[in-house]
C-alpha cells in the first residue's frame, strides 16, 4: 500500500487502526521540518470496517485517500472502493466525508472453498496516486470482491476540484472515469 508521502515538508499518512469494535481510516499530517503533527483524524462508522487505505497528494496538498468499506452484519455488505478528500491550507488540513468509488457485485464475500477460517480475507492492497500530467486527477487500485468466492482489482481514476471549485464540485467529486476489472481467485 502506498501509506506515506511526502509532498513539500509535509509528510501524509495513513494507516488501519481499531475504532471501538471496528476497523477505521486513520489518517495524519506531520511537519518534516518542525516534526509535529500538523493534523490527524479517524474515518469511522460503528457500522462499518474500513480497511486497507491509501493516498496520494498532490503539489497543492489536495490529497485522496482510497479505501475498502464493508459492512459489520450478514446482509449489510455494502462491499466498496471509497475515497475521501483532503485539502491542506498553511497548518489547517480537513477531510470531507467518505463517498462509494465502487460498488462490489456481491452481498457477501465468503471467500474461495478452500478457505476455511471464518474472517475471509480480501483488500489487502491499494494504491493512490497522482497522474503525471494532471495534478487535480488521482488514481487509486483496489482489491473488491467479483463474485462470492473470487475478488478482483479495480483501477479508478477520481477528478479533484481545484480547492477554490471545491464547494462548488462536491457532487462531481465521485465522478469514476475509467476502472478495469482482473479477476483472481484468492489463495490461502
Amino acid at each position: 500500500s502506498a501509506s506515506v508521502v511526502q509532498v513539500g515538508s509535509l509528510i501524509y499518512a495513513t494507516n488501519t487502526v481499531l475504532s471501538g469494535s471496528c476497523d477505521a481510516v486513520r489518517w495524519l499530517v506531520v511537519s518534516a521540518s518542525t516534526r509535529t503533527v500538523v493534523g490527524q483524524g479517524i474515518i469511522a462508522d460503528p457500522n462499518y470496517d474500513f480497511f486497507q487505505p491509501s493516498i496520494g497528494v498532490n503539489g497543492t496538498g489536495t490529497f485522496l485517500l482510497g479505501f475498502n468499506r464493508v459492512g459489520r452484519t450478514a446482509g449489510a455488505g455494502n462491499l466498496g472502493i471509497y475515497g475521501a478528500v483532503g485539502t491542506t491550507s498553511g497548518t489547517t488540513i480537513s477531510v470531507g466525508s467518505p463517498f462509494l468509488l465502487h460498488a462490489g457485485s456481491v452481498s457477501n464475500f465468503t471467500g474461495p472453498s478452500f478457505d476455511t477460517g471464518t474472517d475471509k480475507r480480501w483488500g489487502d492492497y491499494s494504491a493512490t496516486t497522482v497522474d503525471p500530467t494532471n495534478s487535480d486527477l488521482f488514481w487509486t487500485i483496489a482489491e473488491i470482491p467479483v463474485t462470492s468466492t473470487n475478488w478482483g482489482t479495480r483501477i479508478i481514476s477520481v477528478a479533484v476540484p481545484e480547492p477554490s471549485a471545491w464547494a462548488v464540485a462536491v457532487a462531481g467529486l465521485t465522478g469514476v472515469g475509467w476502472s478495469r476489472r482482473r479477476p483472481r481467485r484468492r489463495r490461502g
